[in-house]
């Protein structure tokens, strides 16, 4: 039975992430009470790492921060940080995989010990791997869903670097509008970006998911994986749950969702208010990121997309499309 927790609820057992963006900001002088106001976090609970904090107090700590630096490289610094870093027996699990496909599916199975705030939707076509991002817990503002994308991209090319010694080639496709801070990007993931892409995905291709590691081990991988699987809690943001049941459900209503998570049509629409957002728009979400992957990725033709999500012929698909995108499939076709 997996454990859904909200945006509020103090469930992040390894906050590791807030205590090294903490570390970062008081090494360039900032002043701890100013970085913590609002959050309900005191830095002496904190450096005792006997603490739970909640989604909304990391974003809150993540805002302060931007106010209070007002610079553009502290998500991919926070990146290059992250890994191995304190992450425990995970750490150990991860450096002793035996090639990138295995550490990715390692990083899915055990997201929420590792990265909560987001998770990752695996999809393989032809000689290529896809990786379907979003956020857990909805994008709770625009700063914070840009900060989270740079973070976990800058985590994922630090971890080849750490492990190949060397940078693979990596399609990175981002959901907003080129920032002005677009060397960052560059230096840090390189030169193929694109933006304004209405789905965030990331492109590999598998000749590179499949390099060996000749420095791996079997024995420590299943050693501390064992451990992994003890500290493990089957868990999920509430916005991660149910983009995951409306990804196998597309024809599913709010009321079969809300009986699905075992709570009221009216509670439902409350703890999604709370999120941000609506069952109407995560359904869209689900929809348009599917028909982008299938046209964009497998080349379908509407009729088949059409038939994939549910929609009663290809007219009231394109209708949809355009309202989710603001452009026809067939212009998404030849941009």
């Amino acid at each position: 039975m997996i454990k859904i927790f909200e945006i509020s609820d103090k469930n992040l057992n390894s906050p590791h992430l807030a205590v090294m963006l903490i570390d970062l900001c008081l090494m360039r002088g900032i002043n701890q009470h100013k970085l913590l106001k609002g959050t309900g976090l005191f830095y002496e609970d904190i450096s005792k790492g006997e603490i739970k904090i909640s989604p909304l107090q990391l974003f809150k700590l993540i805002e302060n921060s931007q106010k209070l630096l007002n610079n553009h490289d502290m998500s991919f610094l926070l990146g290059r940080r992250f890994f191995p870093g304190n992450l425990g027996a995970i750490s150990n699990v991860l450096l002793n995989a035996k090639n990138l496909s295995e550490m990715l599916k390692i990083i899915m199975c055990f997201q929420p010990l590792l990265f909560p705030l987001m998770f990752v939707q695996y999809k393989q076509y032809n000689d290529k791997t896809y990786l379907i991002i979003n956020h857990a817990f909805g994008e709770f503002n625009d700063k914070h869903a840009i900060f989270m994308a740079e973070l976990f991209c800058s985590i994922l090319v630090s971890v080849i670097k750490l492990r190949f010694g060397q940078n693979f080639p990596i399609a990175f496709k981002f959901p907003y509008s080129q920032p002005s801070h677009i060397e960052e990007y560059q230096v840090s993931l390189g030169e193929n970006l694109q933006f304004d892409q209405h789905i965030f995905m990331i492109g590999i291709e598998n000749k590179y998911l499949n390099l060996q590691l000749q420095d791996s081990s079997k024995t420590l991988k299943s050693l501390y994986l064992s451990q992994c699987k003890k500290q493990r809690n089957k868990q999920a943001g509430l916005i991660q749950h149910i983009l995951i049941y409306l990804g196998k459900n597309t024809s599913a209503t709010l009321e079969q969702s809300a009986s699905y998570l075992k709570i009221s049509p009216a509670t439902f629409k409350r703890k999604l208010k709370q999120h941000n957002t609506s069952f109407q728009q995560l359904l869209d979400l689900v929809k348009k990121q599917t028909a982008i992957y299938q046209i964009t990725i497998e080349g379908s033709n509407n009729n088949n997309v059409s038939h994939t999500l549910k929609f009663n012929d290809a007219t009231n698909f394109r209708r949809a499309f355009k309202r989710w995108t603001g452009m026809t499939p067939n212009t998404l076709r030849k941009t």
